[in-house]
């Protein structure tokens, strides 16, 4: 998709076309990875190891608004 990064070799695609990402966080002894899906439609979100897939959907703006948010550390801790 046009003005996205190629995703990087370490991310991995799941059966839906999900890209898991390799940053990981442990909680609870469980391995938690957020997983992306970009398509034409928007941007979807999910925690790969929610056994219903709840799914959080954005737009292309909105996405490119937290990326850039995100790089220029707006969510910094």
């Amino acid at each position: 998709m046009k003005g996205y990064r190629k995703l990087p070799l370490a991310a991995r695609m799941d059966g839906e076309g999900f890209a898991v990402s390799s940053a990981t966080h442990i909680t609870n002894q469980r391995l938690t990875c957020v997983a992306v899906k970009i398509d034409a439609g928007g941007v979807q979100v999910r925690n790969n190891l929610d056994p219903m897939k709840n799914t959080l959907t954005f737009t292309h703006d909105e996405w490119k608004a937290f990326i850039a948010g995100a790089k220029e550390g707006e969510f910094d801790l």
